[in-house]
């Protein structure tokens, strides 16, 4: 039970660190002018619930709070509760192209044998789905070579 409080502790340290830093960045006036942003996003919050979240032992965020903090912030719920930033469409579409340039490479090599059960199903599809699972993934390739080139 102790390790779990720590854990939660901790989680609450990060993440009134994290919202202090990004409080500190932003234009507000004050804490009350935060809670009004706040407010107009529809949720509903006291001028003391955001002071506690600001102090050295803030209290629990609900997960609504996290919806609107992270609109009113403009950043991801992830950030506030991990610290991660999310990955960019940019770095997931390179993500893609090189999966489907993988998909390509080993398709050659057949000695491994999840390609070998994998080329089975492909050839043993119709050739409508077969023509059809080409042209996908050669649309998916496309899109994805023009968005990294954007």
């Amino acid at each position: 039970m102790q390790m779990a409080e720590n854990i939660r502790k901790q989680f609450l340290k990060g993440f009134g660190a994290r919202l202090l830093k990004l409080y500190s960045e932003s234009n507000f006036r004050s804490y009350a002018h935060f809670a009004d942003k706040l407010r107009e996003t529809g949720f509903e919050v006291t001028n003391d619930t955001v002071s506690k979240w600001m102090s050295k032992e803030p209290s629990e965020p609900r997960a609504s709070a996290i919806v609107a903090l992270s609109k009113v912030l403009n950043v991801s719920a992830d950030y506030l509760l991990t610290g991660k930033e999310p990955e960019s469409k940019d770095e997931n579409l390179a993500k893609l192209l090189k999966y489907l340039n993988d998909i390509k490479n080993q398709a050659n090599d057949l000695s491994d044998p999840r390609l070998q059960q994998y080329a089975r199903r492909f050839a043993a599809l119709p050739d409508n789905l077969r023509e059809a699972a080409e042209q996908l993934l050669r649309a998916m390739e496309e899109v994805a070579k023009k968005k990294l080139e954007e």
